[in-house]
């Protein structure tokens, strides 16, 4: 499931690429339509199911107000989620409040600092390059991708930004 996309997302304008999510069956992709919605708003609960891998783009693709949210939902979500991360440069992840997710990710670096020192996070070794493979075969796990989509000046077409280096690959592989 892909949330806090405004709109269906294909194809996908991602660093000046244009792609498309073909590989992954429509089945296997659904799109909630936040309209002129809040992201803030967006209820978890309604989506989310026990066990549930969460991720979102690195760095700076980052949807703020799609994490913000997640975390301030966490003590009504069901149990067992867990988070699938990159490179982390906000605070949205805070050691001091992080549970009761589970984080497990790419690397050590960033913001993501923090969670290594507290022990916190379980660190996959690998190389960026080999995560879009890892997350298609499920060798990362991703159920449900939060993404922030604009539309591009050409119709139809939406970008979700310069940080995609694993984006297609998480939308894909999410349920």
């Amino acid at each position: 499931l892909v949330t806090g996309v405004q709109t269906c997302a294909l194809p996908i304008y991602c660093g000046g690429y244009l792609s498309s999510c073909t590989e992954a069956p429509e089945s296997q992709i659904g799109f909630f339509n936040m309209g002129h919605r809040t992201s803030s708003l967006f209820d978890f609960t309604a989506v989310l199911r026990s066990g549930d891998v969460v991720s979102w783009p690195q760095a700076i693709g980052e949807p703020l107000g799609l994490t913000h949210a997640l975390m301030r939902q966490k003590d009504a979500l069901p149990d067992g989620v867990r988070l699938f991360v990159g490179m982390q440069v906000g605070k949205t992840l805070d050691p001091i409040n992080l549970l009761p997710f589970r984080v497990f990710g790419l690397n050590g670096a960033g913001s993501n600092r923090r969670l290594t020192a507290a022990g916190l996070i379980d660190i996959i070794p690998t190389h960026v390059s080999q995560v879009p493979d890892l997350l298609r075969r499920r060798i990362i796990p991703v159920d449900v991708v939060l993404i922030r989509a604009r539309p591009t000046l050409e119709s139809g077409i939406y970008s979700v930004g310069v940080i995609c280096d694993f984006t297609q690959a998480m939308i894909q592989s999410a349920r």
